[in-house]
């Protein structure tokens, strides 16, 4: 079987999971359908090619988070996006404060999922999710970034930590404690790569907020993000799941050259 199918195959597992278990319906409008769970599949690439309920639990956990970090995301007083996933925003569709609340239950859902796999799983997403992580990463992006240092640390605390943690789960979920502490190297650098690609995607769009291309212009730009992707290539060979790393940042990084 393809790479892409074994993905797609693993991804429908995983909406199967959270279209199943997840009713409410404030819970499920921003959750479902998901999006392109790329946090999932870091999951996945992390304990490949093992499909057990605590990989689908781990892959729901992160794919939760994230939704709860989008919806805190479009609220008017932080990014005051009106449309997500091609409808409206939370907020717009059940208004301001019920948002709030929709964001702060898919964060504990999200905990809910990952103490199946027990205390560490919850302590990984619990960083990804705070100070050290999504929260902290969207503070200083509200704060604004003056430098490629700044930027760095924005991308490291709102994107790559979930990548990090993500990936991180897997292998917790696969029993490869021994592969976890340059895991998180692995996880954090598709991270910065995704989000890399990301900057030079907006870069035409993303008003005031802090952005790669700013900084270093477009040529400098697609030069890091491909420094990024040959370090993910480089690092993905140690692990079992290298082929679907290599095939997610081969995805990331061909977005990039869809702009001109």
């Amino acid at each position: 079987m393809k790479v892409e199918d074994e993905v797609k195959e693993f991804r429908r597992r995983v909406e199967e999971v959270l279209s199943r278990e997840v009713k409410d319906p404030y819970l499920s409008y921003p959750l479902l359908p998901p999006g392109k769970m790329i946090r999932p599949t870091m999951v996945y690439a992390g304990a490949y090619p093992l499909v057990s309920p605590e990989v689908l639990w781990a892959s729901a956990a992160v794919e939760i988070l994230h939704a709860s970090s989008l919806v805190h995301d479009d609220l008017p007083a932080v990014d005051n996006g009106k449309v997500r996933r091609g409808k409206p925003a939370a907020h717009v569709k059940f208004g301001e404060g019920v948002a709030v609340m929709v964001g702060d239950a898919l964060l504990c859902l999200a905990f809910e999922y990952a103490s199946r796999l027990g205390g560490e799983a919850v302590a990984l997403l619990a960083r990804a999710g705070g100070m050290d992580g999504v929260a902290g990463g969207q503070i200083l992006d509200l704060q604004g970034a003056r430098s490629m240092e700044e930027i760095r640390e924005i991308h490291l605390r709102k994107t790559a930590r979930l990548m990090e943690s993500s990936f991180l789960l897997g292998l917790l979920a696969s029993g490869r404690r021994d592969l976890m502490e340059r895991g998180a190297v692995l996880g954090r650098e598709m991270g910065l790569l995704f989000q890399t690609v990301d900057d030079i995607l907006d870069s035409e769009t993303c008003g005031e907020e802090p952005n790669v291309v700013k900084i270093l212009g477009m040529e400098k730009s697609r030069a890091l993000a491909q420094e990024y992707f040959e370090g993910v290539v480089r690092k993905a060979e140690e692990f079992p799941g290298r082929k679907v790393i290599r095939w997610l940042a081969e995805n990331t990084l061909e977005r990039a050259s869809s702009r001109g």
